[in-house]
């Protein structure tokens, strides 16, 4: 992805709906389909390292939330 944006902000919700559009849960099915998207190559000069890891750490953490929600109650424990 090219950022031809000057408004970071706008360049980093198109990035979160990207990365968490491509969420599927994939873990109880016989035949498991490749995530389409794997790898995501950014070039932007005014977005900062530390804005991309921020965005990278909470769409992790709302991929992880996803997970635990689609798993069913028997599989969760309390550790």
């Amino acid at each position: 992805i090219i950022d031809y944006q000057k408004d970071p902000e706008v360049t980093l919700a198109f990035l979160e709906g990207l990365f968490l559009g491509s969420y599927s849960f994939q873990k109880y099915k016989s035949e498991k389909k490749e995530r389409k998207l794997s790898v995501i190559e950014l070039y932007s000069d005014p977005l900062t390292d530390n804005q991309i890891k921020n965005l990278y750490n909470k769409c992790e953490g709302v991929c992880l939330a996803r997970d635990l929600v689609n798993e069913p109650l028997i599989g969760l424990t309390a550790e």
